[in-house]
């Protein structure tokens, strides 16, 4: 019990440039790499759902076909889907907010510094 379609990706790591197009692209979370550094996608996280494709600029992504699941596994692997969709989206929520309570105190600093 992998994946929800009958696909996979796969990063053809020696070409990979580390541009992160792919990561921010996935929904799941489902690829690993950091800035400028080879990315690797995680099996059991990608459900094929082809988004990383399209941005990456060096066409190292491969679709990989796979068997047929049946309606059980399908059914298992897309509420799994869902929880790393939430979790990824919430993930994201707070780092948006991190970012707007650091640029507020760097707001507050610099106003108070003009009003001095």
């Amino acid at each position: 019990m992998r994946h929800h379609s009958s696909f996979l990706v796969s990063i053809r790591e020696p070409e990979c440039i580390g541009c992160m197009k792919c990561i921010q692209a996935c929904p799941f979370d489902a690829i690993i790499g950091a800035q400028n550094l080879m990315h690797t996608v995680i099996a059991d996280a990608c459900n094929g759902c082809k988004l990383c494709i399209e941005p990456c600029p060096v066409d190292c992504i491969d679709l990989i076909e796979l068997p047929e699941r049946n309606k059980i596994e399908k059914k298992a692997l897309a509420e799994q889907s869902r929880e790393r969709y939430q979790k990824h989206k919430t993930r994201l929520e707070k780092e948006a907010q991190l970012e707007k309570e650091k640029y507020a105190k760097i707001k507050a600093e610099m106003l108070a510094r003009i009003k001095k």
